[in-house]
């Protein structure tokens, strides 16, 4: 058995301190761990949507192991606890430990002994003189047995086989079975808790070897998933973010970046520019017909003007001729002289200057310049990404220095992907299987055999009361006793026998348990439960020159990384990184911090030069010949005079009461028919020329004012496009450089944004998620539960068990010798008064005189 132990404690402790050391995985949070599962299942979850998915360990197969207070053997094994930590409440020498393992040669180990044995005497006092006082119980069992065999032997100690029955015989009788039979029910419990706790001490390699395999499967799964956390968070993401950075530095990143913004910004002054172009255009063309149309009623006008004349002046001589040829009294009266036109078409103003201005600005052609603009300025997104081309050619060689973050991040976490746990476990399996097949021997031969044997000493006790108490008759004389009763007898002797036989072997072995189990509970588990084996030695780093678990992980012993931080940080089921300290071996911080590889990335980004648009709003000419327009105050149209001599009358008089007063006056004359011929031509002429005369110069005057209204509207658009233009060129000469130096160094700040993002984001999941290790934890704690309380209770339960049975041995030995002569058939009868016992069983014991012995 002790090849056995020796391996499976040194395997579970190898366990629970590579448990302690994985660096690898995430894990099963406390709160909700599902421990059912004999696989590993795989999830994801992400804190941003940028980046790729983390796998996490939701399933770990390590099941709690089945305590014995899970069994019903809870009070006993609470009992057993309680009656150690009753009888031994001192704690470890801590001290005198620390320096055992400073010292370094015999010597030094004996200098310490020599100082301090006592204390080491003095803490196992205790379990020295309980394991001593059983020993010395089993040597005693083995004189007492064997004095009691000679002295039987020798006719003494009631080896005679006879019985003298006394006054309270009966009495005793009873007694004496009433008292085996309650020593013999603890015994059997006894045997069977024995029986129980040899089972549960038989199942420890089974749990063991499971506890090995499932520790092992867990802690493979959590150094894989925590190696695939590592390198999604280090390679994917890391990938993604130079994907993104490198994006912004594409050609259609800065073309969204810088040149759709630049050319927003130059839209924003050439739009209006554009517009009033437009605008310019459209009144120009406006103004442009209603000149014409006053040109054109101008020459109808004169046309007319010169037919009218001719008319008015052929009238006149024919009136004239009339005139002469008439004998007309002096009262009557042609007054030629009085008829003439009046109105003078060519007094009318030049609108030359007017003319002038809108062929100036159709010769500027606002509509080709206005289509120039926009053409121009929607080239600028393409220009920017052809003359940004080399310096972001450079950016993007600059951006592969940052790779050097992810190499640099992954040589430190490589010994996560690279330590092979099982070379350290699987040899270990290996040797408890060879272990198991010797174990199974023990299994058969040892606890039911052993148990057995406990069992079969109250069994016969058991069976000899059943027997003798069947065959027993009160009347029945001792030498008289059946078959029954004598083999009760019999199986009482047998079991007093067996007990003396066996007493050495039990007590010794229970004084062997009692001081395994007590020293596993008190020297070994109690400081493992509450810490103190960890604070006082193992993490105490003047006992090791520094710190043994960092040595051993971290390959540095000065790092501040102790047992009892790792148990607490992964009961909390905190990160890989910061449950063992990993900064002081990769600093995220230093290692990530992007701000020492963006300078030379600025600077790069500052040498991007965006030249100036060849965007011409109007040229010098243009602008000039518009100016000269705007100033010429020729150009403004006096529509005053302008009304003032188209309201002129056409004529001198009314051309129809000039006819109708001639017709009249000449009625009776003779040139009456005549006159009233020339009458009817003048209603003619003034209903036809005349008033064609007049409905052009109503419509002149109409478009006169027109053309006033459009020719201010073209010297308004004039004057605003020259302000608009002025602004424009401003800001393209001034401004515009500004404003496409501050774009392109938001490209810096973009790869910076980025590149900060992503150093967040690794810092966060390293620091919070990646590598939780509750399932170390788990894997502690069980391996801890296995030898703690599986074990040690099994163990504890043993002696406690054996203990009870060997207590009972004493009272069973004497009451058993005693109550055997009441069932086994008497060789003779005991000299006796032969009518006083009549008369004793005839009357009874309270009335009856003892028989007198003879």
């Amino acid at each position: 058995m002790q090849p056995f132990y020796f391996h499976a404690l040194l395997t579970l402790s190898l366990l629970a301190t590579l448990s302690l050391g994985q660096s690898t995985g995430a894990t099963t949070p406390p709160s909700g761990n599902s421990m059912t599962a004999n696989t590993t299942t795989i999830t994801t979850s992400s804190s941003s949507s940028l980046f790729s998915k983390l796998p996490t360990q939701d399933q770990i197969v390590t099941n709690t192991a089945t305590t014995p207070l899970e069994t019903g053997m809870a009070f006993f094994y609470n009992i057993a606890r309680g009656f150690i930590n009753a009888i031994h409440t001192q704690e470890l020498p801590y001290g005198v430990l620390r320096e055992l393992i400073k010292a370094r040669t015999t010597s030094q180990l004996q200098a310490v002994w020599d100082l301090n044995y006592e204390k080491i005497i003095h803490y196992e006092l205790v379990f020295a003189i309980l394991g001593g006082i059983g020993i010395v119980a089993a040597f005693t069992f083995v004189i007492v047995g064997i004095t009691f065999c000679t002295l039987r032997c020798c006719g003494m100690c009631g080896s005679e086989m006879m019985q003298a029955r006394g006054k309270n015989f009966r009495c005793k009788g009873i007694c004496y079975g009433i008292f085996l039979v309650i020593f013999s029910l603890l015994a059997i419990g006894g045997a069977i808790t024995c029986f129980l706790s040899s089972a549960q001490l038989a199942e420890t390699v089974q749990k063991v070897d499971v506890t090995l395999r499932n520790g092992l499967v867990d802690v493979t799964n959590y150094q894989t998933v925590t190696s695939n956390q590592f390198t999604i968070l280090l390679d994917n993401d890391f990938n993604i973010t130079m994907s993104r950075v490198r994006r912004y530095i594409s050609d259609s990143g800065i073309e969204t970046t810088v040149g759709i913004p630049l050319k927003g910004m130059i839209q924003n002054r050439t739009d209006p520019v554009v517009q009033i172009l437009t605008q310019l255009s459209s009144d120009n063309i406006a103004a442009n017909m209603t000149l014409q149309k006053i040109n054109s009623q101008l020459s109808q006008l004169n046309a007319n003007m010169t037919e009218l004349n001719i008319t008015i002046n052929a009238i006149k001589a024919n009136l004239t001729r009339l005139e002469t040829a008439c004998s007309c009294s002096s009262s009557v009266q042609f007054n030629i002289s009085s008829l003439f036109v009046i109105f003078d078409a060519s007094k009318m103003p030049s609108l030359q200057p007017v003319s002038d201005v809108i062929k100036n600005v159709s010769d500027r052609q606002p509509l080709k310049i206005s289509g120039e603009i926009n053409n121009r300025t929607a080239k600028i997104p393409k220009q920017v990404v052809n003359e940004t081309k080399s310096a972001r050619q450079k950016i993007s060689t600059q951006l592969t220095s940052l790779d050097t973050i992810r190499r640099s991040a992954l040589s430190y976490i490589s010994f996560i992907r690279n330590f092979n746990i099982t070379s350290y476990v699987n040899p270990a399996i290996n040797a408890l299987q060879k272990e198991k097949k010797e174990y199974d021997v023990y299994v058969v031969a040892g606890y039911m055999v052993y148990s057995g044997i406990l069992m079969l000493f109250p069994g016969l006790i058991i069976l000899g009361l059943f027997f003798g108490i069947l065959g027993r008759k009160a009347d029945a004389a001792p030498t008289e006793r059946g078959l029954m009763s004598n083999a009760g007898g019999i199986f009482l002797m047998a079991s007093v026998g067996l007990m003396f036989i066996f007493a050495f072997f039990y007590l010794f072995i229970n004084a062997s348990f009692f001081m395994i189990g007590g020293n596993m509970q008190r020297a070994a588990c109690h400081p493992i439960k509450n810490g103190s084996i960890y604070r006082q030695v193992i993490d105490n780093e003047t006992v090791w020159g520094g710190y043994p678990i960092a040595g051993f992980l971290l390959q540095n012993d000065t790092i501040p990384l102790t047992a009892t931080r790792i148990l607490n940080e992964c009961q909390k089921d905190n990160s890989l990184y910061s449950t063992f300290l990993l900064a002081y071996r990769f600093n995220i911080t230093k290692e990530l911090d992007i701000q020492r590889l963006l300078p030379n990335i600025t600077a790069e980004v500052d040498k991007i030069v965006i030249p100036t648009p060849n965007i011409t709003l109007l040229s010098s000419q243009n602008n000039r010949t518009l100016q000269e327009s705007l100033n010429n105050n020729a150009t403004k149209i006096n529509t005053t005079e302008i009304d003032a001599i188209l309201s002129i009358r056409t004529t001198s008089i009314n051309l129809v009461d000039y006819a109708n007063r001639l017709e009249a006056d000449t009625n009776s004359t003779s040139v009456a028919n005549d006159v009233r011929q020339v009458a009817q031509e003048l209603r003619i002429l003034n209903s036809g020329k005349v008033a064609a005369i007049n409905q052009l110069k109503t419509s002149l005057q109409t478009n006169v004012n027109k053309l006033e209204t459009e020719i201010m509207a073209l010297r308004s658009d004039i004057r605003v496009l020259l302000d608009r233009a002025k602004v424009a060129d401003n800001y393209i000469k001034a401004s515009f450089h500004t404003d496409a130096k501050n774009l392109v160094k938001t490209i810096a700040t973009q790869i910076g944004n980025e590149a900060k993002e992503y150093a967040n984001y690794v810092k966060n999941k390293i620091s919070n998620d990646v590598g939780k290790c509750f399932v170390l934890r788990n894997v502690y704690d069980n391996a801890v539960n296995v030898v703690c309380d599986f074990l040690q209770d099994a163990i504890n339960g043993v002696w406690c068990a054996v203990g009870i049975c060997a207590i009972c041995f004493i009272p069973n030995i004497i009451f058993g010798v005693k109550l055997a002569k009441y069932y086994r058939r008497m060789e003779k009868e005991h000299p006796y008064d032969k009518n006083a016992m009549d008369a004793y069983y005839d009357t009874g014991y309270m009335h009856a005189e003892k028989p007198k012995m003879v």
